[in-house]
């Protein structure tokens, strides 16, 4: 009985390790997508300025 609860105390401990790895790993993966979300929104308005600098460009 002793051997029972020493292997289902190891199991509560792995899997409080790995829930805190998931979490660890979920604040991760939302700041990469924050990050390339602003990426993004500064690379749509760069396109903006580029496509208004060709217009103009074209019309001379």
């Amino acid at each position: 009985m002793q051997e029972w609860r020493k292997m289902a105390l190891l199991m509560e401990i792995r899997l409080q390790k790995n829930e805190k790895r998931n979490i660890s790993s979920d604040y991760h993966v939302q700041y990469a997508a924050n990050h390339l979300e602003k990426a993004k929104d500064v690379f749509m308005k760069a396109m903006k300025i580029l496509w208004i600098y060709i217009a103009q460009w074209k019309e001379k």
